[in-house]
Parts: structure tokens; sequence; C-alpha cells
């Protein structure tokens, strides 16, 4: 049996919320999950409690994975206006050159 997170969330059983430009699970789904999950082991249900584990652990992996290629683009765009920035000394050399005016 294949786990689909976005079949969770396009049926509603996964609230999501967009912040920063990421679609995530909403945290009250998060809280809900967990809860599930407890009641399940509380009445014995060991195989629904692992798989209600394994979703939480799926959807918390692909939120950190989300984070990291965010991440990722972000330092590949900076690239270019992190080089190109003069460092302190160069930009110090500049200012002594060019004398400060009153």
């Amino acid at each position: 049996m294949k786990f689909d997170c976005n079949r969770l969330i396009s049926e509603g059983i996964l609230e999501t919320e967009t912040r920063n430009g990421l679609r995530t699970p909403h945290s009250e789904s998060m809280e809900g999950l967990r809860r599930l999950r407890q009641q399940a082991h509380e009445r014995g249900d060991e195989c629904l409690a692992m798989l209600l584990g394994g979703i939480e652990l799926y959807v918390s992996v692909g939120r950190e994975w989300q984070l990291l290629e965010t991440m990722r683009q972000f330092a590949h765009d900076a690239e270019d206006m992190v080089r190109n920035t003069p460092s302190a000394s160069e930009l110090r050399r500049l200012y002594e050159a060019s004398g400060p005016e009153a």
C-alpha cells in the first residue's frame, strides 16, 4: 500500500496552510493526528498507532525537506549578491579615498 500525503490533504484529512511560500499541514491537523495516534495506542490498536506515527513522521520529514529546498534555493539565488558585495576593507578603502564630506 502506497501512502499519498497529497491525497490526505486533498481529501481534507490534513488541512494545510501556506507560510513563506511553503504549503504545510496546519498545526491543528498535526495535533489531531497525534491525538488520534495516542487514542489508538490507548485502546490497544498498535498497528493503527504505528501507521499513524508513520504518517506523522512522513509529514514532518516532508515539511523539513521543503524547508531545506527553500534554503538551498535561496543560497543559490543569493550567491551572486554575496559574491559581488565589497568586503569591509574595500568599503573602508573607498570611503577613505573619497574623503569625508561635510
